[in-house]
């Protein structure tokens, strides 16, 4: 949560989530090599205040995310970060972050560990 003047400002929130397996594309399962289901952290939410957009903030969100994603998979062992965007446009954002599609033509997306410690490196 980013509070500014006593104000949130901008926000996100993580889960544990699985992803099945027979929802994912060949491409994606190279990723995700044995297993039945896909332990994963979500990014259910992502959020800044309007006049605030456009000024990092939603970026330094996305990177603490990512940290906390991290620090999860250290303790859990997930495999990636997953959201679904709202539109394709904000997926397009996404994927220059380094976020691929679970399924072209959806927005379900994700991003590896290892991609996440190249990202915050």
């Amino acid at each position: 949560m980013a509070i500014q003047d006593g104000r949130i400002i901008g926000f996100y929130w993580l889960t544990a989530q699985s992803y099945p397996i027979d929802r994912i594309s060949p491409e994606a399962m190279e990723a995700f090599t044995h297993l039945e289901v896909t332990p994963c952290v979500y990014l259910g939410m992502i959020a800044t205040d309007l006049p605030l957009q456009g000024q990092g903030l939603g970026k330094a969100l996305m990177l603490d995310a990512m940290a906390e994603t991290l620090a999860i998979a250290d303790k859990i062992g997930v495999y990636a970060l997953t959201l679904e965007a709202i539109d394709q446009s904000t997926a397009d954002r996404y994927e220059k972050w380094g976020f691929q599609y679970f399924m072209k033509g959806k927005l379900m997306m994700y991003m590896g560990l290892q991609t996440i410690r190249e990202a915050l490196a």
